[in-house]
């Protein structure tokens, strides 16, 4: 059984570490995190670490008023780079959640409220009008831009950043910071079961994706994850025997890249 887990282990890695070097070349990409239901509140707020290092949060907002939050230290005029958008989706094409930006400068008391928090920026969607288009390759993903912002944070502390929906309708949306691509073992080993979500976030229907942590059979996982692996090593096999010149990491990539992503 330990061996099985292992093997299950070491066969995600490889895959999350191909995948990545198919699109590293070609993609501009954000590390992807799931808020859920949750983080409705300053206490709860979904925490990120250094915002230079470009992610995305993607979140759903219930009927109003509602809110998500995120919460990150961050220090006297470091940029926050800042980016809102929502999944291209008919239903959504009208939806405008505003987004606020807060320090705590209070004693940090053992439930922090809104109340609590001092407003530092405030971004307003509701007067934009012309949505931008943007295609994301690695997920194959569309979505629409609502707004982009750099800012200087005026000085160190803990801030959050608050999506709310003030309107009875509800909603999904992505927010995005930071520019620096870099992906940790982590990331790299999940890339393929966060791809899937991220797909499924972007699919039609608001709440057509519970974006909740959900169990899935180990086994199965495991099983697919074997066959995938069986491919990447037929694959490379026969580029060395057609390209002998060709690395590889160059040949696989190429081929895989015209198997499964065109």
């Amino acid at each position: 059984m330990i061996t099985i887990l292992l093997s299950g282990r070491i066969t995600a890695v490889l895959i999350g570490i191909l995948l990545f070097f198919i699109s590293v070349d070609s993609v501009s990409a954000h590390v992807p995190f799931f808020s859920n239901s949750e983080n409705n509140t300053p206490s709860n707020a979904f925490t990120i670490k250094d915002i230079q290092i470009s992610k995305v949060i993607y979140q759903r907002l219930d009927e109003g008023p509602n809110s998500s939050w995120i919460k990150f230290d961050g220090k006297q005029e470091q940029v926050l780079h800042l980016e809102v958008g929502l999944p291209n989706i008919s239903a959504l094409y009208s939806y405008r959640p505003d987004i606020f930006l807060y320090i705590n400068r209070s004693s940090s008391p053992s439930y922090l409220a809104k109340d609590d928090l001092d407003l530092v920026l405030s971004i307003s969607t509701a007067g934009v009008s012309s949505l931008k288009d943007f295609y994301e390759p690695f997920t194959k993903t569309n979505s629409w831009i609502l707004a982009e912002r750099s800012f200087l944070l005026p000085e160190d502390g803990t801030y959050y950043i608050e999506s709310y929906n003030q309107n009875s309708d509800s909603g999904k949306l992505w927010v995005a910071i930071g520019r620096e691509e870099r992906f940790g073992a982590s990331e790299i080993a999940n890339l393929p079961f966060t791809i899937k979500k991220v797909k499924e976030f972007h699919s039609e229907g608001i709440f057509s994706v519970s974006i909740e942590p959900q169990p899935r059979s180990f086994i199965k996982e495991i099983g697919r994850l074997h066959i995938i692996t069986i491919v990447f090593l037929f694959v490379g096999v026969l580029g060395f025997r057609d390209y002998g010149e060709t690395s590889f990491k160059e040949n696989l990539t190429t081929r895989l890249r015209n198997i499964f992503l065109r």
